[in-house]
């Protein structure tokens, strides 16, 4: 279901329901890089998030946890949290889903995760971001089609290096 979901809204949804199923963990966000790559935005986060958390729909990169993970490239366990900002929430793993965002996932009880839980969670994430590579390739490839169709004559794309990518015959 991951590589058939076409945005990454739909990604970190069925992200956050595989997390559960997978892991049997219920509470767990799913944050997208927002353009410009400044800040983490909720994309998709479980019911409990809501119950156990205070309300915090946005972070900078660098800020708390899941800025750090995303700014770093690494993942980060935490099992004894001990701060009013996570709300009844003791243990985090939070994972990096390359330069897309971050999943963390929850725990009310400190020191919750054994090393199966976050292997499973390190091979979800790894999983979640190659769909995510997936669906942001197809649609690169859907608005070239579409500038492409309706350019008429020949005509030439760069890529980032400035060599030529693509010419029309």
């Amino acid at each position: 279901r991951l590589f058939a979901a076409e945005t990454p809204e739909a990604i970190a949804a069925i992200a956050c329901e595989a997390t559960r199923e997978v892991l049997g963990l219920e509470v767990v966000v799913v944050r997208l890089a927002e353009r410009g790559g400044d800040g983490l935005r909720v994309a998709a986060k479980t019911d409990p998030v809501d119950e156990l958390m205070p309300e915090r729909s946005r972070y900078g990169v660098g800020e708390s946890i899941s800025g750090a993970v995303y700014e770093e490239g690494s993942p980060r366990i935490s099992l004894d949290l001990d701060e009013e900002r996570f709300g009844e929430i003791d243990s985090t793993i939070s994972l990096p889903l390359g330069d897309h965002g971050v999943m963390s996932v929850g725990s009310t009880a400190a020191d919750a995760f054994d090393d199966g839980d976050v292997s499973l969670a390190r091979l979800l994430s790894t999983t979640v971001t190659a769909a995510l590579d997936r669906a942001e390739r197809e649609t690169q490839l859907r608005r070239r089609e579409a500038v492409l169709e309706s350019v008429q004559g020949m005509m030439f794309v760069l890529d980032e290096d400035r060599l030529i990518d693509y010419v029309s015959t």
